[in-house]
């Protein structure tokens, strides 16, 4: 599988820049024994030699996604904070010369140890985590731990030591102020808002973070960046899941988890074929069964409705509309409140996936678990997954999907 790989390259001594480069490239080609294509062929990339660049692009051959320019040594961690959760891994290009001052130990020291702590801190909190719930059976949201850890946590702090009072980021999601605290609003543009993702920040970040889109659709950011000429303002939306970004999840799963082969069995205790291993199907997936023809209607899709992880069993029934894929009720553990402050009443919205309608329902929060019943029994509710609780537009927090009923 193509590994997507982000160069970072310090332009403060562009000739020995240039060299690293050159050197870099040179290495990992020659371990890959051939030039890796160019995973977006039409992208225009900059590098830090136009020449090669040309050649690059025109030959569609290189060994990397992206290259980005930054001044000096000390942009390269914020750099790589901010792209930490697309990439298989980075390469960070530059040179600090030592003079008579303490400038050079300061620069190297504060530099590596950004770099340093960002790899660990993301691979201790987000990506072991993410393993650890897979390897459970269950379904986790990397990408709320991720926002919370590191853009919100590492980044954040490296941000403050450079001087920076607040960061800015591109989530469609508002901030305002009541009695004192800071609240997490709703993007404006319905479609967009990524307001689900950030349930688990806290005051302190809310209130160092600046959402400046905001308030606008995705539309209107489209044509700001076409009217300042902008290169980027027609790509294709993102679609990926934090750190593994467009790849097929299932390739990526297999990087990590052994076969585990099992009989997939209908609701109705019919042997309907085989799975690879529970770990690499969710609940509520449709593709990628391999279940033949043959077995129960022809015209009705298959559909995952639950996995016995003891007998090491896929459990599956036909038709979207199959009553054993709804739920009414489920249990929510790991809650965090963005105010502080559980919410006064006890009927609210929930969303159970990134971009589902909100849902009505009532909680019950009892030692710490929130007892939720939805007024409509919903598809899918998926162990591991967010509920995020809203008030109107207000989002109040949530927590992880414990248990479904």
């Amino acid at each position: 599988m193509k590994k997507k790989i982000l160069i970072v390259v310090a332009n403060y001594y562009k000739a020995i820049s240039n060299g690293l480069f050159y050197s870099a490239s040179d290495e990992i080609n020659r371990i890959n024994k051939r030039p890796v294509f160019l995973l977006n062929k039409t992208k225009k990339i900059s590098v830090v030699d136009e020449s090669f660049a040309n050649n690059i692009v025109k030959n569609k051959r290189t060994f990397i996604d992206s290259i980005i320019e930054v001044p000096g040594v000390f942009e390269i961690p914020t750099i790589i904070a901010r792209n930490i959760n697309k990439y298989d891994g980075f390469i960070a290009l530059g040179c600090v010369i030592r003079g008579q001052t303490p400038h050079f130990e300061f620069i190297s020291k504060a530099t590596t140890d950004a770099i340093m702590k960002l790899s660990i801190e993301y691979k201790k909190r987000v990506f072991d985590l993410f393993l650890k719930e897979h390897a459970a059976g269950r379904t986790p949201n990397p990408d709320t731990l991720c926002n919370k850890e590191i853009k919100f946590k590492a980044f954040l702090n490296y941000a403050i030591q450079l001087g920076a009072s607040r960061i800015a980021t591109g989530h469609y999601a508002r901030l305002d102020q009541h009695n004192g605290s800071v609240i997490l609003l709703k993007g404006n543009d319905g479609n967009k808002d990524q307001s689900y993702f950030l349930f688990m920040l806290n005051q302190h970040q809310l209130k160092k973070a600046i959402f400046p889109i905001g308030e606008m659709t995705k539309k209107d950011v489209r044509n700001l960046a076409r009217e300042k000429g902008l290169p980027n303002y027609d790509r294709k939306d993102s679609t990926g899941i934090c750190f593994i970004g467009e790849r097929n999840f299932n390739d990526f799963l297999h990087q990590y988890f052994k076969s585990d082969p099992g009989n997939i069995i209908a609701v109705n205790q019919k042997i309907v074929g085989k799975h690879d291993g529970l770990t690499f199907y969710t609940l509520g997936q449709r593709q990628g069964l391999g279940i033949g023809g043959g077995h129960g209607e022809k015209e009705k899709p298959w559909y995952v409705v639950d996995k016995d992880i003891k007998n090491n069993i896929l459990i599956v029934a036909q038709g979207h509309d199959h009553p054993d894929l709804f739920h009414t009720y489920f249990t929510v553990e790991d809650l965090h409140w963005i105010t502080n402050q559980e919410p006064i009443t006890k009927n609210l919205n929930v969303k159970i996936r990134y971009r589902q309608l909100d849902q009505l329902c009532s909680i019950n929060i009892n030692n710490g678990t929130a007892n939720v019943t939805f007024e409509t029994p919903q598809f899918a509710v998926t162990p591991g997954q967010a509920a995020v609780f809203y008030d109107g537009d207000i989002c109040l927090g949530g927590g992880t999907i414990e248990s479904r009923n």
